[in-house]
């Protein structure tokens, strides 16, 4: 998972099985250049390859 670090502005947090790494850049240059990752919302993308179910729910007038 690829998410904006709170507390470092203009970083990113990448979260492994086993690690987690900060560094500089932006979510859009990944969301952009590499088709494997998936915005769920507005600061983080998923790596698709990992997801075992989606539900998404869709917002509708009453």
């Amino acid at each position: 998972m690829l998410s904006t670090n709170k507390e470092r502005p203009g970083s990113i947090r990448l979260t492994a099985k086993n690690k987690v790494a900060d560094f500089p850049g932006d979510l859009n240059s990944f969301e952009i250049n590499t088709h494997q990752f998936f915005r769920c919302d507005k600061s983080s993308l998923i790596n698709i390859d990992y997801v075992i179910v989606m539900i998404i729910k869709k917002k509708s007038l009453p």
